[in-house]
């Protein structure tokens, strides 16, 4: 155990160890490339069961460009020392306009059908983004618009799969691992809302998942901040202004509070965004602001809710004007759940109360009202699943 290490390459094309006092790593002899080749872009690390492993690309002049993998291997003592992963260097298809611009660099269990690890390389000057697995390119993406904010991974519709989200200098795209884009995306921020200047996504972009559903923030140069859910409808409320420029980025730093930072100028800001309360984001099993590290695997997630959110939409209340002696409640439930009709007077008092529980597929529950009064009742009915309510008011004539 040598404690906190620094990792970063230099100009000479080697890869440095440099302990938490400043001395270099014990043993440890860095592989510099050949001559005129050098590092492009951030180094990454992975953890996992095989141990820790770093991540680099690098090119020369005209290219080619190649991905670099390595194993951190201890030896004697404190020192330490990169031995090559079998299938590494390999080669990735840059071309020279690609490489003219940063490379940022994005790795995990992307797709956990796939061996091995994915490492996702974004070519920021040409909008390029390749998907490479561990024994060949998953997708290869050419947009020809610049990306303007740093990029993040998510598992934005629960498969169990991490998606890559990007911007360029109009749009904010999330992406499976096949290269296909999602449902719903991508979203031209400068159709969400009329404005009187063009809007273009800055810094970084980021988002959550949770029962509640997906999240995805991105920040604009004029200090705009935008929120999607997992499909790309924009938030209530959203944009926002926030800032006078979102350019440097903007972080999750509580997933519970839902409360994020960004610097404003010179000066470093938190604000609370509700929307976001709870749940896994970038930050915490995805990634990491400094987009150092691998993402974590996604286990799926599901937003029950979601689904039953067409519920109370199609309720169908039959007959209507009834005479009261049988009503129908009738609409399906995708799972299981449990159901409530409430009717009452248009002055609040409550007539009756019915409660079912549901176990998915075509249901409805059967009232009856043959005491009541003629006139226009008002029902509510409430269905509730994985510890969220959906509800729906209709209102019944109730005729003699």
């Amino acid at each position: 155990d040598i404690g906190n290490i620094i990792i970063f390459s230099d100009l000479n094309g080697c890869i440095n160890l440099i302990s938490e006092d400043g001395a270099k790593v014990p043993g440890f002899t860095p592989a510099p490339l050949a001559p005129e080749e050098s590092y492009i872009g951030n180094l990454v690390l992975a953890e996992g069961a095989d141990g820790t492993r770093l991540f680099a690309a690098s090119a020369g002049p005209g290219g080619p460009a190649l991905l670099h993998g390595w194993d951190f291997v201890a030896g004697e003592g404190d020192s330490l020392h990169l031995a090559g992963i079998d299938g590494y260097p390999r080669s990735i298809p840059l071309g020279p306009r690609d490489l003219s611009g940063d490379l940022v660099l994005l790795g995990g269990e992307i797709d956990q059908g796939e061996p091995g690890v994915e490492v996702c390389v974004f070519a920021m000057e040409t909008g390029r983004v390749i998907l490479a697995g561990s024994e060949r390119v998953l997708f290869d993406r050419k947009r020809e618009e610049r990306i303007t904010a740093l990029p993040a991974l998510l598992d934005l519709d629960g498969d169990a799969r991490l998606d890559i989200l990007y911007c360029d200098e109009h749009s904010i795209y999330a992406v499976a691992p096949s290269g296909a884009n999602l449902s719903g995306w991508p979203r031209n921020i400068n159709e969400i809302t009329p404005l009187t200047w063009e809007a273009m996504p800055a810094g970084s972009v980021t988002g959550l998942v949770s029962a509640e559903g997906g999240c995805v923030l991105a920040g604009s140069r004029h200090g705009l901040l935008f929120a999607f859910d997992q499909r790309g409808m924009p938030r209530e409320g959203y944009p926002k202004k926030m800032s006078r420029d979102f350019g440097r980025g903007i972080d999750i730093v509580s997933h519970d509070l839902g409360i994020v930072s960004y610097l404003d100028g010179p000066n470093v800001r938190w604000r609370s965004v509700p929307l976001i309360g709870g749940g896994t984001g970038w930050t915490t099993l995805f990634g990491d602001y400094a987009r150092s590290a691998f993402a974590g695997p996604s286990e799926g997630w599901s937003t029950t809710a979601d689904d039953w959110l067409s519920v109370p939409r199609d309720l169908v209340v039959y007959p209507n004007p009834s005479r009261g002696e049988r009503i129908g409640f009738h609409f399906t439930a995708p799972e299981e759940g449990s159901a409530r009709v409430e009717v009452m007077t248009l002055t609040g008092e409550l007539v009756l109360s019915e409660e079912k529980l549901l176990s998915g597929g075509q249901d409805e529950i059967i009232v009856s009202m043959t005491g009541a009064a003629s006139g226009i009742y008002l029902c509510r009915f409430v269905v509730t699943s994985g510890g969220r309510s959906v509800e729906a008011y209709r209102k019944l004539a109730i005729v003699r």
